[in-house]
């Protein structure tokens, strides 16, 4: 289907579901933009290379971009905290819908695309996770084991990891590739006690691990090199170091096997990398 006629589909759809009364997704120079709440949502793909082939591209990671109206940034983390109640599952649902438009004309490239769900809105879906978005998919054209659900955990949702872990892992029985991901800067996880849950409850396909947490004085308590190696080599999670920033952080990456790589660092060709894609 073109990707006109996809956005006016979606436009339908989400508008009849959410009681919108203007289109909340259009296309701006050839890319699917949306609106929410006065805020113009956008989406930049970081390639995520392999580190044992050439760093040949491996997938790409959806990064949303949002930024206000009057032309100043937003935070996407500041955006689902702040928005009201059931209006974060909209949101969630919106910012998929628009990457994976965006992803389309690259798509057969082959390749996996990560996509982040946020805590608030798999708290806030009761069950089933996963088949509200099985029509995207569909309606894109792509399989789902190409498309990894990356649960994003910060600091205020830590202690509920079991629960999201099982909402997680509805959405592996709907077929998807999944992924839990940390984020720099959003607390200090106890990682023996993280990784013993992984180890019981859900083993993801993938572990996202933001660069600045491997090089020394950041790495938080429970995070030694070997006991992740272990932990992940006895779950089969593959490991992608993202962020990366300079030679330090990809070294840190290498020795702990990071499969995939991904930051500004590889992507700049004075440095030997590659472009961004």
């Amino acid at each position: 289907m073109p990707l006109n006629d996809l956005v006016e589909y979606f436009n339908q759809r989400i508008r009849a579901e959410q009681g919108l009364s203007q289109p909340p997704l259009f296309l701006q120079d050839g890319r699917v933009e949306g609106r929410f709440a006065g805020i113009r949502l956008a989406t930049l793909f970081q390639p995520l290379r392999r580190s044992d082939d050439g760093l040949a591209i491996a997938g790409h990671a959806a990064e949303l971009q949002a930024c206000r109206e009057d032309g100043g940034n937003t935070l996407p983390a500041e955006l689902f905290e702040h928005a009201e109640g059931g209006r974060v599952v909209g949101l969630d649902r919106l910012c998929r819908t628009i990457h994976m438009l965006n992803y389309l004309p690259g798509a057969h490239e082959g390749g996996y695309l990560f996509l982040v769900v946020h805590p608030r809105h798999v708290l806030g879906v009761k069950c089933n996770h996963g088949a509200y978005f099985e029509d995207v998919i569909f309606r894109c054209g792509l399989a789902p084991e190409r498309v990894v659900i990356t649960l994003a955990m910060t600091a205020a949702y830590h202690d509920q990891l079991p629960r999201l872990l099982a909402g997680l892992g509805n959405y592996r029985r709907h077929g998807y590739a999944t992924a839990v991901g940390f984020e720099q800067g959003a607390g200090r996880p106890d990682w023996t006690n993280h990784l013993a849950e992984l180890r019981a409850r859900f083993a993801p396909d993938f572990l996202r691990l933001p660069a600045g947490l491997l090089t020394a004085g950041n790495a938080p308590p429970g995070l030694q090199a070997d006991a992740l190696v272990n932990a992940l080599g006895a779950m089969g999670t593959r490991l992608v170091v993202e962020g990366i920033t300079d030679e330090h952080q990809l070294e840190a990456a290498r020795a702990l096997g990071a499969g995939w790589l991904a930051g500004d660092w590889i992507e700049t060709p004075a440095r030997g990398g590659r472009r961004r894609a």
